[in-house]
Parts: C-alpha cells; structure tokens; sequence
C-alpha cells in the first residue's frame, strides 16, 4: 500500500469530521467546487485512503459507543426512504442522503470552445 501524502491525511481527517468528500477535498488540496466535486469521491475510493478512513471512524465509534456507524445510518436512511407512513418531503430526503452517499449525483456542464488550429506546411524543394 502506497504511503498516504500531508494532503490525502488532511483529507482523511476533514472526511472524518464531516463526511462531506467535496468540502474535505476542497480545503485539503485548495481547489474550486467541480474539481473537488469528482476527485473527492475518487479519492475515497483509493484503498489506502478507505483504510485510513475507516480505522479512524471505528476509533471514533469506540471512543463513543453511542454514535452510529455508517451502516447503522445507511439502514436508517433507507427505512426513512422505503416507510410508507412517512410524508413525501421526508421520504426525498432520506432519499438525496442515500444518492449523494452512493455518488449518483453528479454535475454534467456542456460546454462549448472554438480551438483555431494552423497548420504550417513546407514543402521539400526537388533537387
């Protein structure tokens, strides 16, 4: 396993407090919203940095039994968003929680350039 950077640790421990991979990646590396938006997500999935992650939320769950586990608040989550007696605003947000955890949101920007090229061509003279 490749040694984590001062950058990927800050990330780890702003993760941790947060839970948020675009702000934590936002300040850790000092980059604008749509960069971090994709590299934020990508970096979690990178086994060290999950590694990392992971053993610093068990500390934190043993430290303090009473703080849900991650697991604990996905299932949570999805009884919010599958319970019928619930009211719809409800249900959305449980839901947007889910789809933001999964990564199923992303931002799609079109956008439209005009590159001039310019070719400059010798020819070779015949001998």
């Amino acid at each position: 396993m490749a040694a984590l950077t001062d950058k990927q640790k800050l990330f780890i421990d702003l993760y941790v407090s947060s839970l948020d991979p675009q702000r934590a990646y936002m300040e850790a590396f000092g980059v604008g919203i749509k960069t971090a938006s994709s590299n934020g997500y990508t970096l979690l999935k990178k086994p060290e940095v999950r590694a990392e992650i992971d053993k610093k939320l068990q500390e934190i769950k043993k430290a303090n039994p009473r703080i849900l586990s991650a697991e604990e608040v996905l299932e949570n989550l999805t009884k919010e968003a599958t319970d019928q007696s619930n009211n719809t605003r409800d249900k959305l947000k449980a839901m947007e929680l889910l789809g933001k955890y999964h990564a199923l949101f992303t931002e799609r920007v079109q956008q439209e350039t005009t590159v001039n090229i310019v070719v400059d061509i010798e020819e070779e003279e015949e001998e």
